[in-house]
């Protein structure tokens, strides 16, 4: 079970094909995961992403493209993502926390300027998934916390 994700655009020649970076932290390694919608079709996970797969990392934890190497990228846990990000924007619209429950899995927030709001990422202790959600209480406080905040906890960055 990955424990964390994030979701890659689908293959336009095919809908029914969707592609995943999975972060496995039990081997500290981000994999690629291909889910073939159709029933008849394989869920194949554990393989290696390419250069171009692995540039998504960079996208969605807002690092510069290229600021560190893909060797070392495809190794770091969210939470180091998300120092990098920290380390390389003035502004800080993404932040991450391990569940408060379990501390198997993450959560990331991120602000999306659009919706003028923070959205969640990750995996729930239900195995459920989060991706671009409204944070639920539980995750406010996740979110203030790893943001130092004890008020306003919803506030933009």
């Amino acid at each position: 079970m990955s424990d964390f994700r994030i979701e890659l655009l689908s293959d336009p020649t095919d809908n029914l094909i969707i592609q995943e970076l999975d972060w496995d932290g039990i081997n500290k390694i981000w994999t690629l995961s291909i889910k073939e919608s159709d029933l008849d079709r394989n869920w194949i996970l554990g393989e290696t992403p390419n250069p171009e797969q692995l540039n998504h990392i960079f996208a969605f934890f807002r690092i510069p493209l290229g600021y560190i190497n893909l060797e070392t990228l495809k190794h770091l846990s969210p939470g180091e993502l998300v120092l990098l990000h920290q380390s390389t924007n003035a502004l800080r619209t993404v932040y991450a926390a391990l569940c408060d429950q379990c501390g198997q899995h993450w959560f990331v927030f991120r602000w999306d300027q659009e919706l003028n709001r923070w959205c969640v990422y990750g995996r729930t202790c239900e195995l459920s998934w989060r991706s671009g959600h409204e944070p639920n209480s539980r995750e406010i406080i996740l979110l203030g916390s790893s943001r130092g905040l004890s008020v306003d906890l919803l506030s933009s960055p």
